[in-house]
């Protein structure tokens, strides 16, 4: 069952998973789909990274604030959120 992504908290992590042996390398290009997205909603300064759970694991997230947060949802479709 996939986690909601109605997270209640004002400080939200979105992260999007890739796995299996090219997962940095996907990662890698989707993060640059990501700051191109951001840049084009005049958002280049909301905080990205990487985190990775081990071999074959790769994940880009994103700290949107609150106002732009189902913006991001809607466009982008993350795999999971947690609150931080």
């Amino acid at each position: 069952m996939k986690p909601s992504m109605d997270v209640s908290s004002t400080s939200v992590k979105y992260l999007w998973d890739f796995f299996g042996p090219h997962a940095e390398r996907t990662a890698t290009h989707f993060e640059k789909h990501l700051r191109d997205f951001l840049l084009g909603q005049d958002r280049a300064q909301i905080v990205i990274g990487r985190e990775s759970a081990g071999e074959g694991h790769h994940a880009i997230f994103c700290l949107p604030p609150p106002e732009f947060a189902e913006t991001l949802r809607g466009a982008l479709r993350p795999n999971r959120a947690v609150s931080v």
